[in-house]
């Protein structure tokens, strides 16, 4: 039992919602996205970026 004076443990704290976010290919010509929080790298050959569900590698 608690003493008077005693405060309650701590509450773990709330993980941060995942921003919403989207891909889209029309075409093969033209890919779109949000949610990107970083670019990691982009070459003609693909790009390796940061989204804040982990990272995401495209390619072709």
């Amino acid at each position: 039992m608690p003493q008077p004076n005693e405060r309650p443990p701590a509450a773990a704290p709330a993980q941060p919602a995942a921003r919403e976010h989207s891909l889209t290919l029309e075409n093969r010509a033209r890919l779109t996205l949000t949610g990107v929080t970083r670019v990691i790298s982009c070459d003609e050959t693909g790009a390796a970026l940061q989204t804040p569900l982990g990272d995401l590698t495209v390619g072709g």
